[in-house]
């Protein structure tokens, strides 16, 4: 009779997630986060630990760690769905202890999720500064525009016709001070706004908002990198070396009208300003609770940063859909909370942090001019599968 211990999952969910195969055993067990808040019930965001151990006779070999690793992660998500219930329950989940800071271990841990999850890469377009691909399976760069500015609260892409539902980080060189993953809960968002003025989201609710940003033709940033439309991730992805200008427009506008919006013009020094109308008052599909859906915090702030530093005559960034002001109580309010909501998360070297879009807002705060590498993935569900945040009208 064989005694051979059976290799694969023992246990899939949470006190404690077991798993044995040939050459490692790993376990992920909760963690506690210091100050983490509750939201409707609900630790905010939650946090797991990955622990293993090597058997007698396997080898020194850390590649084999992380195939193994991995074949755990897909077995766990393709059997027990368990990374995307987590993310979705509590709306973002921490994975410390994962040991690397290999692009290319992050990027085989990704897939691994994806594949047995059912999520797909999300190819990003309309992505407003320069990213660049690192690893396989759309690991790119985030924002590193500045880090003397604070990154404010946003839900990605959300604006737009298409967004992803479930967005990826890792620290492969987090900053020593600063450079703290900032997180919002959506959902309490809307409850302490609901609260302080019900009138603003019943008026976003019925009369809608109204963003706009505008791409440059071409705008070097202090990092070295140009800002501009033409990027792959902005609205570049079909323009080929050799297309003159116009071909460069029309071929923007394509990516524009299928993933961002069909209002789009050009201004007269070649900028690509985006006119984005949105209904931010939804439900989450998950778990029927009213958000906030929109960067309504971003977008103000961008607005009320250009009027300190570039001048007066700056027409506001969001107004409500048909062109009325919104009262700046209301835009500094939501600020405001946005940041006092936040959950402010520390990296260390190697963590891996899922976010789910539709619940949490993201951002980051200052670390000035210290290295810092964060990278990122967006994922989302198959067609067949997909939900979406559905536009609804407060009681």
């Amino acid at each position: 009779m064989s005694t051979e211990t059976k290799k694969g999952v023992i246990s899939g969910s949470l006190p404690v997630i077991l798993g044995q195969y040939t050459d490692y055993n790993f376990k992920f067990t909760e963690v506690e986060i210091p100050n983490a808040r509750f939201v409707n019930g609900r630790k905010y965001p939650v946090a797991i630990k990955l622990t293993y151990t090597k058997n007698n006779e396997a080898s020194d070999d850390d590649s084999r760690l992380y195939e193994e690793l991995a074949q755990f992660v897909y077995d766990l998500s393709k059997d027990y769905d368990t990374f995307k219930t987590l993310v979705r329950k509590f709306g973002a989940l921490a994975i410390k202890g994962f040991n690397s800071t290999d692009p290319e271990n992050f990027s085989l841990f990704v897939r691994n999720f994806a594949k047995g999850s059912n999520l797909s890469e999300f190819k990003q377009n309309g992505i407003a500064h320069p990213r660049e691909d690192v690893a396989k399976g759309g690991v790119t760069t985030v924002n590193k525009t500045t880090g003397f500015r604070r990154l404010y609260a946003h839900q990605e892409l959300c604006r737009f016709k298409t967004y992803p539902s479930i967005l990826t980080f890792f620290a492969k060189y987090p900053s020593k001070t600063g450079g703290d993953e900032t997180l919002t809960n959506a959902s309490e968002l809307y409850n302490v706004v609901k609260q302080k003025y019900p009138e603003f989201i019943d008026a976003m609710a019925k009369k809608g908002i109204y963003l706009t940003q505008t791409w440059p033709l071409g705008q070097k940033l202090p990092n070295g990198k140009v800002y501009s439309w033409k990027s792959e991730h902005s609205f570049g992805r079909l323009i080929k070396e050799g297309d003159d200008l116009e071909t460069q427009k029309r071929k923007a506008g394509e990516i524009c009208k299928k993933y961002v919006s069909e209002d789009y013009e050009w201004t007269k020094d070649g900028g690509m300003k985006i006119n984005e109308h949105t209904k931010p008052i939804r439900l989450d599909p998950y778990n029927k609770e009213p958000i906030i859906f929109g960067s309504i915090p971003s977008y103000y702030q961008k607005y009320k940063w250009n009027l300190e530093n570039i001048g007066p005559n700056i027409p506001p960034a969001v107004t409500y859909d048909n062109g009325e002001q919104i009262p700046l109580k209301y835009l500094n309010f939501i600020l405001e909370q946005s940041i006092e909501l936040s959950f402010d998360y520390k990296f260390e070297a190697g963590d891996i942090v899922l976010v789910d879009n539709y619940t949490s807002y993201h951002g980051r705060t200052k670390y000035g001019d210290q290295r810092r590498e964060i990278l990122a993935c967006f994922l989302d569900d198959d067609q067949q599968e997909k939900k979406v945040p559905i536009p609804f009208v407060s009681s």
